[in-house]
This record gives C-alpha cells, structure tokens and sequence, in this order.
C-alpha cells in the first residue's frame, strides 16, 4: 500500500500494537519544521518532501526555524 500524508498529530500517539486515537491538525494550519517528528516509514528527503507536498495541498504548511 501506499501511504500519504492527511495530517499532522499533536500529541505521541502509540499504534504500534493496534489502531488508536489521537488529536490530529488536518486543515488550515503552520508548523515550525524544526518541531515535526517523522514516522518510522519517512527515512529520506524525498519522503519529507512527498510528505510536505501533500500536507500544503491540505493547507498544512511548515515555516523553517533556526
């Protein structure tokens, strides 16, 4: 399957064991890119990039931070 990025959660969430719960950011939002923490499965800069893509297409954007 391929997976896709929908939203960003706003507190750890653990579905390592079964499907969860958690709050979730889906629409209308900005993140400081330094404060994202990527899954497991997002290892390289083209899946960030991918990932980023389909976030800002939701309305979800990230400001760089120092």
């Amino acid at each position: 399957g391929s997976q896709t990025a929908v939203a960003v959660l706003i507190q750890p969430t653990d579905a390592s064991a079964a499907d969860a719960k958690g709050a979730v950011i889906d629409w209308a939002a900005t993140f400081a890119l330094n404060r994202l923490t990527w899954g497991a499965a997002v290892t390289t800069l083209a899946h960030k990039t991918t990932a980023l893509a389909q976030l800002k297409a939701l309305g979800i954007r990230t400001l760089n931070q120092a």
